[in-house]
């Protein structure tokens, strides 16, 4: 499975801003790419995050310009994982298509995903 690797530059070029601290960290993981779908637990939270696939950001079916969103990842749920573009909120958006779109914070950020314990699910 090939992928790109996400740089700052080309994602100014592509978006007009600089990319939320820690997505290229998650992106670019090749171990987390080769184990998904994975789960993150979390020490703070009594939650997890399944994560079933990391998106191509750059595809224009991952890019909300309603919300300035950027879906980067699907849960085993089928919901979207969106980070804000604005840089006004760390926090990562679930995007659930419920006959209706509703986004909502998860309530946990790029950051807590990236300090999570990580279990491969299967």
């Amino acid at each position: 499975m090939s992928f790109q690797l996400y740089d700052e530059q080309n994602f100014y070029t592509h978006f007009g801003c600089m990319p939320p601290t820690g997505l290229f960290s998650l992106l670019n993981d090749l171990k987390l790419r080769r184990s998904l779908p994975v789960k993150f637990l979390f020490e703070n939270f009594l939650f997890c995050v399944e994560i079933q696939e990391l998106l191509d950001i750059y595809d224009p079916a991952n890019f909300r310009p309603q919300h300035n969103c950027l879906a980067f990842a699907t849960t085993l749920d089928g919901a979207d994982l969106l980070v804000d573009l604005s840089g006004l909120s760390p926090e990562i958006l679930q995007e659930e298509n419920l006959g209706y779109l509703d986004i909502d914070s998860i309530e946990v950020t790029l950051q807590d995903l990236l300090n999570a314990k990580q279990e491969i699910i299967g």
